[in-house]
This record gives structure tokens, C-alpha cells and sequence, in this order.
């Protein structure tokens, strides 16, 4: 019926956003104690503020990545 492929269909986003919400959360996880490591060790300047940069970067094309062309 088609009320029973919408519950399906429905089943599998709320899925597909719960993997995608436990790959950001993960993700950030390990990249915090790299951030700490960042911000613990260099000296401030352009290259630490840089290097800020791009783990938030990774962090933001990952997450259009994922979002765009799904996980495996």
C-alpha cells in the first residue's frame, strides 16, 4: 500500500539521519584531541590560526560529503 511504503521510506530517512548525526558526532570526536594538540603546542600566529582553519574545514566538507552523496 502506499501508506506503507511512505512508513518505510520515512523509516529510512529517520535512519539515514541518525548515521549521518553519529558519523558528525564520531568524527569530532577524534578530531578534538588534534585541535588540543594544536592549541596546546604552537605558537599563535598565522600558521596555528591555519591549522584551526582546516580542521574545521575537514569537519565542513565531510559534512557536505556525507550529506550530499551519503555514507557507506
Amino acid at each position: 500500500t502506499n501508506r506503507g511504503v511512505m512508513n518505510i521510506e520515512r523509516e529510512a530517512q529517520i535512519h539515514m539521519e541518525k548515521k549521518l548525526k553519529l558519523f558528525f558526532e564520531e568524527l569530532e570526536v577524534k578530531l578534538w584531541p588534534v585541535r588540543k594538540h594544536i592549541e596546546e603546542n604552537l605558537c599563535d600566529g598565522l600558521y596555528k590560526a591555519r591549522a584551526l582553519q582546516d580542521i574545521d574545514d575537514i569537519l565542513m566538507i565531510a559534512k557536505h560529503a556525507a550529506e550530499k552523496y551519503g555514507l557507506k
